[in-house]
């Protein structure tokens, strides 16, 4: 199944900043499995989905049999969007997501500009024409750093013990190959990177 995260229509759209946390995401998760009686999963993600999981999984590692991920390792993603300048460039584009509020324009070309396949891309657009979008960009506001950057967040904890392939774009616009540096030290059981040439974000 595909559960649609809170602030993606037809989900809800909390109001409070705080409910896009991405341990409170995790939290509806594993709701999900409790209600299906499932002891342990396969659970994959992408962007912010990506990020929810690895936070379920840091959290409830006896209920996860597999992670897939299409995302960064969130240890290493908050230390160089935090301390590394290149990264930061890369990821400029989403300070207006961070900045974005109701009644803003949407700049739904910028938000698809990426999207390498034209069918696809229609699709998404068409559905934040039709969306709010503020709910979206909370994630950005709760779970994204920005300027002025150099947020010390404490990772020391967060190691992974469960399976985990990792999918990774090397035409990737928004992030640097540098998360994919230190993966066996933050991956303790066993994993796989696939890194696709020719796709993107």
């Amino acid at each position: 199944m595909c559960p649609t995260l809170p602030g993606y229509p037809p989900s809800g759209i909390p109001e409070d900043v705080d409910k896009y946390d991405l341990k409170v995401d995790a939290g509806d998760i594993l709701t999900i499995i409790d209600h299906f009686k499932a002891e342990k999963v396969v659970v994959g993600g992408h962007d912010f989905g990506g990020a929810v999981l690895q936070a379920l999984a840091l959290l409830c590692p006896e209920r996860i049999a597999g992670l897939i991920i299409n995302s960064p390792i969130i240890q290493t993603f908050y230390e160089l969007v935090n301390f590394d300048h290149a990264q930061q460039q890369l990821s400029k584009y989403r300070i207006p997501y961070i900045e974005y509020q109701p009644g803003d324009d949407k700049k739904i070309e910028s938000i698809v500009r990426t999207i390498r396949d034209p069918r696809r891309r229609q699709e998404v657009y068409d559905y934040l024409v039709k969306s709010s979008t503020h709910g979206m960009m909370k994630y950005h506001k709760k779970d994204y750093p920005g300027p002025a950057y150099g947020d010390r967040v404490d990772t020391s904890e967060m190691f992974f013990t469960v399976p985990t392939l990792i999918l990774w774009g090397l035409g990737d616009e928004s992030f640097s190959l540098k998360l994919l540096d230190g993966l066996p030290g933050r991956l303790l059981n066993t994993f796989r990177l696939v890194t696709l040439s020719e796709m993107g974000h």
